[in-house]
């Protein structure tokens, strides 16, 4: 069976909101990032991170550094229906600026409560998470994160 890769950036903005972009190919509105290539397996880091890094480059213009580790998600790849694996990680912007581009035609700022009708079914559920990761963070008083291991170790404090 084959089984794609992806990892998308929760970049926050001064209001509390997420960066999102409307794509150029659907009208739909997505986290930047993406499906990992060839090329972010031998990159000499973890793939997900180099994919996020390209893609969210590619897409925004933005370099981003990153915060941890926000999820794991499974779920098919909009445009061919592949089962995919999805790392969301929180992130912030070190450099660049927005910039549109063949990918992204215009970019917005919404909250958890103001997302678009067309807003990405799977990426409105990574933001909707959001304030159950921070309650939990919040409780630990750090973020852990950054690998599965983490997000593991999340899950079971958690529940506990």
């Amino acid at each position: 069976m084959k089984l794609e890769f992806a990892a998308f950036a929760l970049i926050p903005g001064k209001k509390g909101d997420i960066l999102w972009k409307l794509r150029r190919d659907l009208d739909l509105w997505d986290l930047p990032g993406g499906c990992c290539e060839e090329s972010d397996f031998l990159a000499g880091r973890s793939y997900d991170r180099s994919c996020l890094f390209r893609e969210v480059a590619e897409e925004t213009g933005l370099t981003i550094q990153v915060l941890g580790l926000v999820g794991i998600y499974f779920t098919e790849a909009v445009k061919n229906h592949i089962p995919s694996i999805s790392a969301t990680y929180w992130c912030e912007v070190v450099s660049g600026e927005l910039r549109e581009n063949d990918e992204a035609a215009k970019f917005g700022w919404f909250g958890p409560d103001d997302l678009p009708d067309n807003a990405f079914r799977l990426h409105r559920e990574m933001v909707n998470d959001l304030p159950l990761w921070s309650a939990v963070l919040s409780k630990q008083g750090k973020l852990i994160g950054g690998d599965l291991r983490g997000l593991v170790d999340i899950h079971r404090r958690a529940l506990l």
